[in-house]
């Protein structure tokens, strides 16, 4: 009874604790690089979709059209109210995007039981923390800024994120993109 015993316990131990594969320095900086590059090789696509701002002082649902080309990522926001319509350039979200695996400095990185890749660190001396899930970034989390993409659908030859959530800085925000369709480029 004693080795029944004895053998369960070594048998919750080794197969129901959470198992993590460690990842060198230069695996987990190439696969950052590869979902960094899925996400800069999504150009000549066009759509709407809706989106939810939320702070203590206000609440703002509102639809938008989007244009995303390869020098910029554009959005079209039109208030519900007052009919007025606000061009937002996130080009500076594509250039972080690029600098991120050139500057972060990894401190673990490993493979969850999840099959998520998980990498901790610090970029420009505050903590970083990345998830990639399926070769997609999957979350992103940096100073007063967290953000998840999900729902990747395939469009053609490039995948797009669906379903884009977070909080940044007060704000809390959530995109939804009804719609997506390429175009082509002159």
């Amino acid at each position: 009874m004693r080795k029944v015993f004895l053998f369960l316990i070594f048998f919750l131990f080794i197969y129901c604790t959470p198992r993590r594969t460690t990842l060198g320095q230069e695996d987990a900086r190439l696969k950052l690089r590869e979902s960094v590059y899925i996400l800069n090789s999504i150009n000549n696509i066009e759509g709407k979709g809706v989106i939810d701002f939320e702070n203590r002082k206000f609440r703002l649902r509102s639809k938008f059209t989007f244009d995303i080309r390869a020098d910029s990522l554009r959005l079209w926001i039109k208030h519900p109210l007052y009919g007025t319509e606000k061009q937002i350039n996130l080009l500076k979200i594509r250039k972080l995007l690029n600098e991120i695996p050139k500057k972060i400095i990894i401190n673990a990185s490993y493979k969850s039981r999840t099959k998520k890749f998980v990498l901790q660190g610090f970029l420009e001396g505050k903590p970083v923390e990345i998830l990639i899930e399926d070769g997609h970034l999957s979350n992103f989390s940096y100073q007063d800024t967290i953000i998840t993409l999900a729902n990747y659908s395939k469009l053609g030859d490039i995948i797009f994120p669906m379903h884009v959530y977070g909080k940044i800085k007060d704000i809390k925000f959530e995109i939804k993109f009804t719609e997506i369709r390429r175009f082509k480029d002159d």
